[in-house]
Order: C-alpha cells, then sequence, then structure tokens
C-alpha cells in the first residue's frame, strides 16, 4: 500500500497534480477530483495550495521551471545554441517523456480557460515566454521587431502543436512540422561581400 500524501509532501503532490493535468487537463479541474485522482484528502490539496486557483497557479509555476531549466541547460551545454535549435529541442524533450508535453499543455489551457487564471495572469505568462524567446533571438541576430513576431509564432505553434498532438497523435507530421518552422528561427544570414 503507498504512503498516504502528506501535507509536507508538497512536491509529490505537485508533480502528481502535473501528471494529473497532462491526462485530463484544466476543463471541469475540481479539487475533488484531483484528491480522487491522486489518492489525496482534499484537506491536503487545500493545506498545500490554499485553493484552486493557487494550485493552478502553482502548476504553472513548475512548468515554467521546468521548460526554462531546460533550455538553460542546452544553452550550458551548447553556448551557441540557437533559438531554432531551442525549438526543436524543447519539442524533443517534451515527446521523450510524454508527461512533460503537460507543461505546454497547462500553459496551453490556462491561457484559453477564463477561469483558470486572471486575465493580467495570463497576459504576463505569456509575456514572459515572448520576452524570453525574443532576447534569445535577438542574441541571434535577428531585429528586436522581428525577433518578437517570431517569439509570437512560435509560442502559438507550440500550442497548436500540442492540440494537434493530443487531437491526432500524428508525431512523424508535426516532427517534420517543427524541423520545418525551426529553419524560419535560423540566425539570419548577413551580407559579407561588401
Amino acid at each position: 500500500m503507498a504512503r498516504p500524501l502528506a501535507p509536507e509532501r508538497k512536491d509529490e503532490v505537485l508533480e502528481l497534480v502535473i501528471a494529473y493535468l497532462a491526462e485530463n487537463g484544466l476543463a471541469n479541474l475540481t479539487v475533488r477530483k484531483v484528491a480522487m485522482a491522486i489518492d489525496a484528502s482534499t484537506n491536503v490539496i487545500f493545506y498545500q495550495f490554499g485553493s484552486k486557483e493557487k494550485l493552478i497557479e502553482a502548476a504553472l509555476s513548475r512548468a515554467r521551471k521546468a521548460n526554462r531549466q531546460m533550455l538553460e541547460d542546452l544553452r550550458a551545454e551548447k553556448p551557441a545554441a540557437t533559438m531554432a535549435d531551442a525549438f526543436r529541442e524543447i519539442w524533443t524533450w517534451w515527446m521523450r517523456d510524454p508527461p512533460r508535453l503537460a507543461y505546454s499543455r497547462l500553459n496551453m489551457e490556462a491561457m484559453m480557460t477564463d477561469s483558470a487564471l486572471s486575465s493580467d495572469a495570463r497576459a504576463e505568462l505569456l509575456e514572459y515566454w515572448i520576452d524570453y524567446f525574443s532576447s534569445w533571438l535577438v542574441s541571434d541576430g535577428h531585429p528586436p521587431s522581428k525577433a518578437r513576431l517570431l517569439a509570437t509564432m512560435a509560442l502559438s505553434l507550440q500550442s497548436g502543436l500540442t492540440i494537434d498532438l493530443i487531437s491526432t497523435g500524428d508525431r512523424a507530421r508535426l516532427d517534420a512540422t517543427v524541423l520545418e518552422f525551426s529553419k524560419i528561427l535560423e540566425p539570419p544570414m548577413h551580407d559579407t561581400s561588401a
């Protein structure tokens, strides 16, 4: 018999919640459903997070940290990694361990579900990733105005890929799409003939 989820095991509870959300999404989410699915009491969930909204915020924060850590690890391993490399690598990382796709799905659903986050929190979440990817694209040599558009496109495509994968499971087509789109993110070629 598994050890019951005690209040002091917050990280474990959060990982189980994220795994639940990977399978079930945010639609019709209730603390009772989560508690039943992870074999915990609603008291444990409320003790750890205070409310359903705080639970979602904690899951989104964990998703952001995990995605950001993966990207920072890539930059540490390969200092010359471009945004095109990052776009391909994060997709591969999500696909290597399917529960990681929850990080993309959770962000996407939180953006689309009015009850999941306030409009200010949704805007902040989106702005965070646009700024992060824009900065990387600028360091790759893209002009700032174009970098912001490319970052927006990359985030939009990640959401679309996530929806498509959940709907169709067509990994081969989606993997090919990631490779094709990443070409758009490659550093611009500079004219060296002058």
